[in-house]
């Protein structure tokens, strides 16, 4: 009697956890699984990170109101969900002139799991908003409280994770991106550099 072993695609990948260090995989499991798993969970924790930070800042300084913060929450949260959902298009296409391959859809996997360090720590804010109430920032004050300098040196913890997210998310979309387009990195960060520069152009503008 023998026994056949049949060889079973990846039904689903594990984004959550390989993304941080292992993005070439990752990628390759989420493109091969029969199902793969929704990424609305990781853009829109991510979207409210961006969030947060903005009223966790405001916090901080003792200005969080409606006005103050409406504004700039909005456009944060709308810049990650129209990042994830027109990006994918604005990067195949600069992605074809430097040989890319993948369609919009794959392009769409590999930005939206890249969030999954800003999406995670975006957990961070919320103490610095409980702890909100009072300026913290130098010269606002005659002689700081021990309250307020501990309140400061949370705000400066969180935001070196606040950076530290953002620099490994943009990261890991440089490297998926070159994964799902089929080639090197420096062609990668080439085909987002081309949209990045007429971006910051009009933000000095503006």
């Amino acid at each position: 009697m023998t026994t056949e072993v049949l060889e079973v695609a990846p039904v689903m990948a594990r984004p959550w956890r390989t993304i941080w260090f292992s993005p070439r995989r990752t990628m390759r499991e989420l493109l091969a699984s029969e199902v793969r798993p929704g990424w609305t969970l990781v853009v829109g924790l991510a979207a409210l990170h961006g969030a947060l930070a903005t009223l966790g800042g405001l916090a901080a300084k003792g200005e969080l109101s409606f006005t103050m913060a409406a504004m700039p929450t909005i456009i944060g949260v709308l810049q990650v969900v129209f990042g994830v959902l027109i990006g994918p298009f604005l990067l195949a296409f600069s992605g074809g002139w430097f040989g890319g391959q993948a369609d919009p859809e794959e392009i769409r996997q590999s930005l939206a799991w890249s969030y999954a360090p800003f999406a995670v720590t975006a957990v961070c804010w919320i103490p610095v908003m409980l702890a909100g109430g009072g300026p913290v920032a130098p010269g606002q004050v005659d002689a700081p409280s021990a309250s307020m300098l501990l309140k400061a040196l949370l705000l400066f913890a969180v935001t070196l994770v606040y950076v530290a997210a953002l620099l490994w998310t943009f990261v890991l979309q440089v490297i998926t991106l070159a994964e799902v387009q089929h080639f090197s990195v420096p062609r990668s960060l080439g085909s987002i550099v081309v949209w990045m520069i007429p971006l910051l152009l009009l933000s000095m503008l503006t």
